[in-house]
């Protein structure tokens, strides 16, 4: 459907874009691990939510809210003492 390939590599930070157009915001389309890259390999399946651009801007927006939270010192504390 996308024709979208990148390596993982440790260290490495990858990016891509697609461009999908607007009649498709709110479908989902499906894919799959392209290389049989080891133990798990059957289970990396791909889920692609089209969205519009002012819900991804929600979704940023809360995430940053949420995330902000859990890596907060004070939660990365309560993390750490409640795994030992």
């Amino acid at each position: 459907a996308f024709g979208i390939k990148l390596d993982g590599v440790p260290g490495r930070i990858n990016e891509t874009w697609a461009y999908v157009p607007a009649e498709h915001a709110g479908k989902v389309f499906y894919g799959q691990c392209s290389e049989l890259c080891g133990t798990g390999h059957s289970y990396m399946p791909i889920m692609i939510k089209m969205v519009t651009k002012e819900e991804f801007a929600e979704w940023v927006e809360q995430a940053q809210e949420e995330f902000a939270r859990v890596d907060s010192p004070e939660n990365r504390t309560a993390v750490a003492a409640s795994a030992a």
